[in-house]
């Protein structure tokens, strides 16, 4: 199964794109076009995070600590989607060019 997070959009606004982006992080499309529950990014996201943490001190090493690590780096991986989906258009309007 190859995940899709690029997917054709409807226009809707920048920011209700920018929310169907971020929720690609979860939900994505398999190749039948079905909605599928992202489990390549959900592992390799818990992967990072167990690997990571045996850096960390022991009282670092709990659920808290560890899902506001999950958090961010989920909010960060959700950034680099939004800018990589959104950088053709971003680019051809503020710096006019066209790819």
């Amino acid at each position: 199964m190859n995940p899709d997070a690029k997917e054709s959009r409807p226009h809707r606004g920048i920011g209700r794109n920018v929310l169907d982006t971020e929720s690609r992080l979860l939900v994505t499309q398999d190749d039948r076009g079905q909605h599928a529950i992202n489990l390549p990014e959900i592992l390799r996201t818990g992967a990072i995070l167990g690997v990571s943490s045996a850096y960390y001190p022991q009282q670092y090493r709990n659920w808290t600590e560890t899902g506001q690590r999950w958090l961010l780096n989920a909010t960060f991986d959700g950034g680099v989607m939004a800018v990589r989906e959104f950088w053709p258009e971003f680019s051809h309007t503020v710096f006019g060019i066209r790819r």
